[in-house]
This record gives structure tokens, sequence and C-alpha cells, in this order.
């Protein structure tokens, strides 16, 4: 029988998953709509007609509770500026996140992910630009085996992603990027012995930071 104390205690009970998912993408869209339209109409044209490349270390959020775990990542991308307020990126990055749910004895997700981003761009200032955008992912999911008994083997799939960021031009071709993406995707596995297919929701928050170089 439980003490008077212990019924007094109250225990937190966490919500998983989707509603975590739904908040983050809200607040994702109300704030990067938000900066665009803040960003000030006395500016000029600072991408237009022109290609960047870039180097973004970043961070991987999972906001499925139990399937990976938080990771570093690397990526890559290259953009080209359509007009002054429109712009498109192709990003590659990688990243290799422990598996902590779902696959008997872990191991670790290595995952490499190509998005393509249609981003809306606020009028620049002379130093200054915020974006919002978005568009289709692939990602080529792989498997290091940890101490379980079974042996799997990555599927690769396809998703989508939401980012909002900013650019600062530190000179007229150097420029400082923080950028947050939030991905939507399933990481899938086969196992080798029986082929049987595994499938578990993977969407995460990647925040990231890095270098841009405008040609």
């Amino acid at each position: 029988m439980k003490s008077p104390v212990e019924n007094m205690v109250v225990r937190p009970e966490f919500k998983k998953g989707g509603k975590m998912r739904t908040r983050l993408v809200a607040v994702l869209l109300v704030v990067g709509v938000s900066l665009v339209f803040l960003a000030g109409a006395e500016a000029q044209s600072l991408i237009s007609e022109r290609i960047g490349v870039g180097l973004r270390a970043a961070y991987l959020l999972p906001t499925e509770d139990d399937i990976l775990d938080s990771a570093l990542s690397i990526e890559g991308a290259a953009q080209y500026g359509v007009s002054n307020n429109f712009a498109t990126e192709v990003s590659v990055g990688h990243t290799r996140p422990d598996i902590i749910g779902s696959i008997e004895g872990g191991g670790s997700a290595r995952i490499t992910y190509v998005n393509l981003s249609f981003q809306f761009r606020g009028e620049p200032t002379a130093d200054f630009a915020l974006y919002l955008g978005g568009g289709p992912s692939v990602f080529f999911n792989g498997y290091k085996k940890g101490q379980g008994p079974d042996d799997y083997r990555g599927r690769d799939t396809f998703g989508a992603h939401l980012n909002i960021g900013f650019d600062y031009f530190v000179t007229a071709n150097v420029v400082f990027n923080m950028d947050a993406k939030y991905l939507f995707f399933d990481y899938k596995y086969i196992n080798r012995d029986n082929n049987k297919l595994g499938t578990v929701r993977a969407d995460s928050l990647l925040m990231g930071t890095g270098l841009k170089y405008f040609f």
C-alpha cells in the first residue's frame, strides 16, 4: 500500500512523437514567415544570378522518441540566386546517429541525405538576408552492426524538409550562414538473415552553421 506522501507525488507524462513534431514545424513556419517579411524593403540585390558554395557543421536532433540518438552532421551546399528574392540550393550531408530503439542490440545508422531547397528570401540589406524554404529530400540509409544477434542493412527512402535561416555577408563574397531544417523521413532496414523489413519514423531537427562563398 502506498503512503500518503507517495500518493501526492505527481508523475509527469511525456507526450511523444507527433505532437512535438507538429509544434516544431509550426514554430519554424511562423518564425520563418515573420522574419522574411520583416527583413525590410530598403535593400539591394546580393545574390541575383550568382553561384555560392558552402560548408556547414550541423547537429541532428531527432523528435521521435527511442529511435535515433542525436548526432553531429557535416553538410555541403551549392546555391544559385535566381532573382533577388528567390534561390535554389542543393545540400548534401552525412550523419551517424546511434540507434537507441527498434533494433535489438542497437548499432548505428549511416545516413547520407540530399535536399533540394526552393528558398524565398526577404529583400536583403547590404549585409544581411533572411530566407524560408523547403523541398524534397532523399535519404541513403546504412547500418553498422551493434551487439545484437542480428545484422541489418539500410533501405533508401524519400522525404521532405522545411528550412529557415539567414546569410550575413562578411564581405561581398564571404558569407556566414545559420540554417535550421526540419527533416521528414523514415529509416528503413532489412534483416539480412530473414529479409524482414522494418520501418521507423525518424523526423528530426537539423541545426547548422557555416560559411559560403559567392562568385
